[in-house]
């Protein structure tokens, strides 16, 4: 007959006994849960007062000490020492000092003259001793005054404008030349020196050429004083406007001649028109009422 267990599973007596002693161990495994400790109220920090924050930004840290008095005491040289002297081991006398490396002074480039404040003959000598186009000099029996000699290698340091003008001033050089520019009329060389001379017109420069102009509405009345004054006026005018010169340029070729396509460049001018006192025909270039004449001989 089998011994009943009080146990109401049915377990004998040992195998309660060994559950007792677990239930034991178990409690030792157990972690106390933190929510039954007792909640501590955290601790609010405290703000440093307006006077003292104030204070910490007024006082500034304290300076090291100055060393002014070991920077008095040691002097540095500019340049190394090392470098004044030199040493020859062949040469048993005394250490000579280095010559110091000067820099060479540079010569200033002496500014260039105006045209308007030199001579027309120390720009271009051959107006110095002044030929027709024959090459016979003033004096000579045969000398025309109309025309002047340009000698070759003169034509080769020309500019295009320079060279259009000589080209028409050499044909007429005993008359006044009016080139037109813009819209002014323009005197060069030795006929902007007369009109400075006669009439104060303001002398100025112009490429390398002394001139002097007057506007293009008022030509009329400065040909009729140059004429009353006994000279004879050339006009030369612009054959094309600027616009026009653009576009020929435009559709010109360019050139494999040297120096043609700078000549292209230039707005072509031509003689228009020579005025003497016995030609003019205009009423308001007439200094009176008197008669003018006009004679031609055939030979």
């Amino acid at each position: 007959m089998v011994a009943e267990s009080d146990d109401e599973f049915g377990l004998d007596a040992e195998t309660a006994a060994a559950f007792d002693d677990d239930d034991d161990d178990m409690d030792d495994f157990i972690v106390p849960d933190e929510s039954d400790e007792e909640v501590r109220a955290p601790k609010k920090r405290k703000r440093p007062s307006t006077q003292a924050s104030k204070t910490a930004k007024t006082s500034s840290p304290p300076r090291p000490p100055s060393d002014d008095g070991l920077d008095a005491d040691l002097s540095m040289p500019a340049s190394s020492t090392a470098q004044q002297w030199v040493f020859d081991p062949n040469n048993p006398q005394p250490a000579k000092q280095r010559p110091k490396n000067t820099a060479p002074a540079r010569k200033a480039n002496p500014a260039k003259q105006k045209a308007s404040q030199t001579e027309p003959e120390k720009r271009y000598t051959w107006l110095a001793n002044i030929m027709d186009s024959d090459k016979n000099p003033i004096g000579h029996p045969d000398y025309d005054p109309r025309t002047i000699y340009i000698p070759p290698l003169a034509w080769s340091k020309f500019s295009p404008f320079e060279k259009q003008y000589w080209e028409i001033k050499q044909k007429f050089w005993d008359t006044i030349v009016f080139f037109k520019k813009g819209k002014f009329y323009e005197l060069y060389e030795n006929d902007a020196t007369i009109g400075h001379q006669l009439f104060d017109l303001k002398l100025t420069d112009r490429v390398n050429m002394r001139m002097v102009g007057v506007p293009e509405a008022s030509l009329d009345q400065w040909a009729n004083q140059f004429v009353a004054k006994g000279f004879k006026i050339a006009r030369v005018d612009q054959m094309e406007s600027a616009l026009a010169k653009e576009m020929r340029e435009r559709d010109s070729k360019p050139s494999f001649k040297k120096g043609k396509d700078k000549e292209d460049k230039v707005i072509r001018r031509e003689l228009a028109a020579v005025l003497t006192s016995g030609t003019l025909v205009d009423g308001g270039m007439l200094q009176d009422d008197m008669s003018t004449f006009c004679m031609a001989i055939k030979v």
